[in-house]
């Protein structure tokens, strides 16, 4: 099925994110990751990392520390490239962006402990938020969502939900934006496709450069 089609179907895509732990020698794995990102960090004249950025990122790939500085540096370029650096929710356009309730984190937590996260389709007007601003917005209550200790242990759902959206809601780009956020921000993720009036449903894992859209039917 393809994307069009998807849309038609009103279909519900979710993405599991857990993040992988491994509790051999974690304190030593810490200050390597932190010692090789902060001598990266030096060459571009920026601060150092926070032991709390260097251990989520670590649990994410096994406290393995080349995988966990090389997820860090794929993080950093997506965010520099997409303007995710610097900006301020009190201000507009973000403020604006965040007061549409497009994309939340529930206040409630699955029967396994995960936080919940929804992108809205029908509530994103393309011709209204540009793709930064809808980026800032995700990211901004993201990067708040995962600092829980708990969201760290038990992972976060995401739900793009199509229900009751139109084609002028649709961004294929912004979409695939967002995808590629989810699978550089620190955490290795399973995704399930749940169709609404059908029941029909597949798990698999995310290929690298292809976009898991494409597989939802």
């Amino acid at each position: 099925m393809n994307v069009l089609r998807s849309i038609l179907f009103k279909e519900i895509c979710i993405i599991s994110i857990k993040y992988l732990t491994d509790t051999e020698n974690p304190s030593q794995a810490t200050k390597n990751f932190i010692d090789e990102v902060n001598r990266l960090r030096r060459r571009r004249r920026a601060g150092p990392v926070s032991w709390a950025t260097a251990v989520k990122f670590l649990a994410a790939r096994k406290f393995d520390v080349g995988r966990a500085v090389t997820l860090y540096e794929q993080h950093e370029t997506t965010r520099h490239r997409e303007g995710l650096v610097r900006f301020d929710p009190r201000q507009n356009p973000l403020k604006s962006e965040l007061d549409t309730g497009k994309f939340t984190i529930l206040p409630t937590r699955d029967a396994t402990g995960a936080a919940i996260a929804v992108f809205t389709a029908r509530l994103h007007y393309p011709q209204v938020s540009s793709h930064q601003t809808t980026l800032q917005g995700v990211v901004y209550q993201l990067d708040v969502a995962l600092e829980s200790v708990d969201t760290q242990k038990c992972g976060l759902v995401f739900i793009y939900d199509m229900s009751d959206s139109k084609y002028s809601n649709f961004d294929y780009d912004l979409s695939q934006k967002i995808l590629t956020l989810l699978k550089e921000s620190r955490m290795d993720e399973e995704i399930r496709d749940d169709f609404l009036g059908n029941e029909r449903r597949s798990r698999y894992k995310a290929t690298t450069g292809i976009h898991p859209l494409l597989y939802c039917g």
